[in-house]
This record gives C-alpha cells, sequence and structure tokens, in this order.
C-alpha cells in the first residue's frame, strides 16, 4: 500500500514515496546512513520499527530503490496474516539492492544473484542515472523486468480493490500532471491529494486500519554531484507541506554529467 512517483529532468531525478501502512505498526524510525560494511557505497534511508527493514532508500551511485507490495488475490494486509506466512520481511530487500552500488551492478545483482522466493510478491522500483525498472515477483517463477520511460512515472499499490484502486490513482496522477504537476514546497502535490469521499483510495490514504504514514523523497542532482534525502513525518492530507521532519546528503561517488541529457 504505497505509491510512488518518479521525474526525469535535464540533470536530476526526483523520487517522491507515500508509505501506506497499518496503523497498530510500530513507529518508524527516521533515516540514516549506512555503508560500513562496503566502505565504496553509502546509502541513507528510514527505518521500518518493526521488521528493521525499509521502504525506500538511496545510495552514493545517485541509485533509488523503492519497495512496494504486490498484493495477490486473496493475499491480505493485516498483521496476523503477514506473521502467519512464515516470510521474510520484504523490507530487507532495497538495503541489499542499495549495497549492491551502481545501478548496473544493481540490475545484475537482481537479474542473476537475488533470490525472491523467501518474501511475499513485491514490486521494487530502482531508479538511477540511466534508467528506471520495476522489478516485479508474484510469488513464484521469475523476476520480471520492466523498463519505466517518461518525464514523469507512478507506480502504486493497494491491498483495497486493486482493481479500481489504480486506475484511480493513475487517473488523478495523469489530471494533475494535465494541470502543471504543482508542488507544495518540495512535494509534488500529488501525494498530498486526498479527494473527500475517496480517502480510501486516495494517494495521501486513509481507512480504518491503514493510512498515509510518511512520506520519503530522494533528489538526485547528478550533474551537480548531490543526492538529497527528505523525510517527512505524519503529513498532513491537502494542505501546504511544511518543512520535511529532517534532511540527509550524500555526496555522489561519480557524477554523471551527461546522463540525464540523454535519458530525458
Amino acid at each position: 500500500m504505497c505509491t510512488v512517483t518518479l521525474h526525469r529532468a535535464q540533470g536530476e531525478l526526483l523520487v517522491t514515496m507515500n508509505r501506506d501502512e497499518l496503523r497498530g505498526r510500530a513507529p518508524e524510525h527516521p533515516p540514516l546512513y549506512f555503508g560500513r560494511m562496503n566502505p565504496q557505497v553509502r546509502w541513507v534511508m528510514p527505518i521500518d520499527g518493526e521488521s528493521g527493514g525499509t521502504w525506500m532508500g538511496a545510495n552514493s551511485e545517485g541509485v533509488v530503490a523503492c519497495l512496494l507490495n504486490a498484493y495477490q488475490p486473496g493475499e491480505s494486509s493485516d498483521r496476523a496474516s503477514i506473521l502467519a506466512a512464515g516470510t521474510v520481511s520484504r523490507g530487507k530487500i532495497v538495503p541489499e539492492a542499495l549495497f549492491q552500488g551502481p545501478e548496473t551492478a544493481v540490475e545484475a545483482w537482481l537479474h542473476g544473484v537475488f533470490d525472491p522466493s523467501p518474501f511475499s510478491p513485491f514490486s521494487l522500483v530502482v531508479a538511477g542515472p540511466e534508467q528506471t525498472v520495476a522489478w516485479s515477483w508474484n510469488g513464484q517463477g521469475r523476476i520480471l523486468r520492466t523498463p519505466l520511460s517518461g518525464e514523469w512515472v507512478m507506480e502504486s499499490s493497494s491491498s483495497l480493490d486493486a482493481a479500481r484502486v489504480l486506475p484511480y490513482r493513475e487517473r488523478l496522477f495523469e489530471t494533475w500532471i494535465q494541470e502543471g504537476a504543482r508542488f507544495e514546497f518540495d512535494l509534488p502535490s500529488f501525494h498530498l491529494q486526498q479527494v473527500e469521499g475517496r480517502a480510501e483510495w486516495s494517494p495521501f490514504m486513509s481507512r480504518e486500519l491503514s493510512s498515509t504514514r510518511s512520506i520519503t523523497q530522494a533528489r538526485v542532482e547528478i550533474a551537480r554531484g548531490i543526492l538529497a534525502l527528505r523525510y517527512w513525518s505524519n503529513p498532513e492530507a491537502n494542505s501546504l507541506a511544511p518543512p520535511p521532519t529532517s534532511v540527509f546528503h550524500l555526496p555522489l561517488a561519480h557524477p554523471h554529467p551527461a546522463h540525464m541529457e540523454r535519458s530525458a
């Protein structure tokens, strides 16, 4: 239950993610720096207070990874069902991906080394200086690779009536772009949309047992060699976005001045 948008402009990549989670789940922890086990790569990510994993992070090679649950027919998002499944937390996938380093290494790891079988179905969106790719696994067979292109891209998941909720969010996203892709300070205002009477379906979601708990954003200025991760804890829907709860910076190990011009 999450929503991700990606924007590619000349020399810059912007990735923003709403984290939708159970109201009763342990509180999140703000982002931290990591990288002691691999001194060649550093990364920054918020922490799930229950599993110790994460839903989004970015590394010093300019790679951003976002994890969405891929709910299958009959799969529940309630905690009891998740625990009964006996699977490894999907939140472990993002840090393992970021640990690989540059996007070519992440790609090679996902394509040839990574074993998805211990996890419940998921979609992993990986964006770097050269490309954006969605890696999806439905619980059986091989992990599937789908390139994502365009100036703006949106990916979402929903445990509630996905056949109707996901097209609804896509229509909201397309309308938001057509109306000028407005921002509230640093945030695409799409991420703050909670439509009256459709709070359960909206990008900024509110349901009886779950809600949008946080917003995390990575801005990768590839030509300048700078990455900033912003984190909003408990943001408010349909309002001017407050300053982020925390901001973290990473210098890029290998700036790529021309890459974003080619992929824009």
